[in-house]
């Protein structure tokens, strides 16, 4: 009891107090300063993640266009090249046409053997009518399976 009258053990005491009230101000306040970054981080990393959704957007949009305009130029010379090629093609059905009507009003008796130059003319443009034909079908069908992933891409 008469411990407790001892400048010593009061000494002690408001020494632990102050330590006490001291470590509990520095804890208050860290955390303060903990939340402040905390929030201060999470502005940045908001901040960060609009400007990439924004650029990604932009680019997104540049892409699209970009697709429309190969999209469109690509249809452009689709055409031109079906054009060409039904040209083409009509003028070698007119070339064998020609070499046949040829054929039957020449009273020659030679048959293609006779004429060599007119043989490999004639199985030439037979070769390339069927050509085309057969070219004509690949086109179709990459046109149809050109479509069919377009549409598949879209509904996914």
């Amino acid at each position: 009891m008469f411990a407790l009258l001892s400048w010593r053990v009061w000494a002690g005491v408001a020494i632990a107090i102050a330590l006490a009230a001291s470590h509990f101000k520095a804890y208050h306040a860290g955390g303060v300063s903990a939340r402040a970054e905390l929030q201060l981080y999470q502005l940045e990393a908001t901040q960060a993640a609009a400007k990439a959704s924004e650029e990604a957007r932009k680019k997104e949009a540049n892409y699209r266009s970009t697709n429309e305009r190969i999209s469109r130029d690509l249809a452009k010379e689709k055409a031109a090249r079906a054009a060409d090629a039904a040209i083409v093609a009509g003028k070698l059905r007119d070339l064998e046409s020609t070499i046949d009507s040829a054929r039957a009003s020449d009273p020659g008796p030679g048959s293609d053997a006779d004429d060599p130059p007119l043989a490999v003319a004639r199985q030439c443009a037979r070769s390339l009518v069927l050509l085309d034909e057969y070219a004509q079908g690949l086109a179709s069908q990459t046109r149809g399976l050109q479509a069919y992933a377009r549409e598949i891409c879209r509904s996914e």
